[in-house]
């Protein structure tokens, strides 16, 4: 996940979806930037695991695909 302040990439637990650790390089984090960044992390991470899958065409997961990724340009990091 992208560091709010610095950019930087911080790791994300995708399993339990705990709030990060404060930034390594910039050692700043805010407990509603973070929260922000976090929510919909997670939001577009499974509405591409759980609504896209199997059942959808490819056509369509294509979409929603390219979709999501332009939505979490500010969430992502460079790494």
């Amino acid at each position: 996940m992208k560091c709010p302040r610095c950019g930087a990439d911080r790791p994300v637990d995708i399993e339990e979806w705990s709030m990060p650790l404060n930034c390594s390089s910039c050692k700043k984090s805010t407990a509603i930037d973070d929260k922000k960044q976090l929510d919909k992390y997670r939001d577009h991470y499974l509405l591409l695991t759980e609504k896209g899958g199997i059942e959808m065409s490819d056509m369509s997961f294509d979409y929603l695909s390219a979709w999501c990724a332009k939505e979490m340009d500010g969430v992502f990091g460079a790494g």
